[in-house]
């Protein structure tokens, strides 16, 4: 279950982002209203964010989680690989 509910919608020629239904920021186009909603949703995992059309049909739902622990650098190295290579 997600956190917080980023909706993308259309009011009166404009679009707002409403974070868990409540109006967050308001944008001339669906293009910069989407940028805004998702650097939340990213800002504030676990979130979803929710585009929805002109006519209010739900276009696309994007999920965004905790990042995990970065990997550390051990863990990007080969597997068959060793790591004393003086042989």
């Amino acid at each position: 279950m997600p956190g917080m509910i980023f909706d993308v919608v259309p009011y009166e020629g404009r679009w707002r982002v409403l974070r868990d239904g409540r109006l967050d920021s308001e944008h001339d186009t669906q293009d910069q209203a989407t940028l805004t909603a998702r650097q939340r949703a990213e800002a504030n995992a676990p979130s979803e964010v929710l585009v929805h059309t002109l006519d209010g049909e739900i276009h696309s739902i994007s999920s965004y989680r905790d990042r995990p622990f970065p990997r550390r650098p051990h863990e990007d190295q080969d597997p068959d690989q060793d790591d004393d290579q003086s042989n």
